[in-house]
């Protein structure tokens, strides 16, 4: 192991553990200064690292909006003002949005009960109604997204649910389909799948089983290397 190299993440690490506290204390300074003033509905993000946004109640969730004059962002966030669901709307012709930073927690809802499963699925057909709403005419999403199995191991959840049932999740519930450049590769590693691998067995095994290694694997076979890079697109 290079030690001097361990040392230097450690040192960077400090650092960024550093800015991080000292941007919270700031942060909660200027959130307590602005309901001081009673500007309740003006809020700081600063993940975004820009300025006030305009912050609304809709329903069982905080949205919050920003825009810096060539992008609309719509955020729902938690009271911790990390974003559960961020969309991100340009001001051209391109009336695409992307979709990112899908993340569950139970406070995504106001009411702090937010259920995994169906209470995120809610969260996205909001996210998806928001976005059609503001002026867009297609989401685009990068599938990263994860589930924590019972033993606690964080898995691929786009990767599994492919290696299941034949199509990943936001297949499944949002009719989300591999843009052009990905789509043929895409329906021939569906057919391979049926072909080549057991799909019964795949379908009972539990959500641990699908490691890295495993996912990789099985990938290689039905040769579905660039699932990873595949951007993913639904008509509003």
């Amino acid at each position: 192991m290079d030690c001097s190299s361990l040392t230097r993440n450690q040192t960077t690490l400090s650092i960024y553990n550093y800015i991080y506290r000292n941007l919270q204390m700031l942060h909660h300074n200027l959130m307590a200064h602005l309901k001081r003033t009673g500007r309740d509905e003006q809020w700081i993000w600063y993940m975004a690292g820009r300025g006030y946004a305009e912050s609304e109640t809709i329903g069982k969730y905080r949205v919050d909006y920003d825009d810096d004059g060539n992008v609309n962002r719509i955020l729902i966030v938690r009271p911790t003002d990390r974003p559960c669901l961020a969309i991100a709307i340009g001001k051209g012709e391109d009336k695409t949005a992307s979709m990112d930073a899908i993340e569950f927690h139970p406070t995504c809802t106001i009411d702090g009960k937010m259920k995994r499963g169906d209470g995120t699925r809610d969260m996205i057909q909001f996210g998806l109604d928001i976005a059609k709403k503001n002026g867009a005419t297609q989401v685009s999403i990068t599938d990263n997204s994860h589930v924590v199995c019972e033993n606690g191991e964080k898995i691929d959840l786009a990767a599994m649910y492919f290696l299941k049932y034949g199509m990943t999740w936001y297949e499944k519930y949002f009719g989300f389909k591999p843009t052009e450049r990905h789509r043929k590769a895409y329906e021939q590693a569906k057919e391979m799948r049926k072909k080549y691998l057991d799909t019964e067995t795949l379908k009972t095994l539990p959500c641990s089983y699908f490691t890295d290694d495993f996912i990789d694997d099985l990938f290689d076979h039905i040769k579905l290397k660039v699932f990873y890079r595949i951007e993913w697109m639904k008509q509003l």
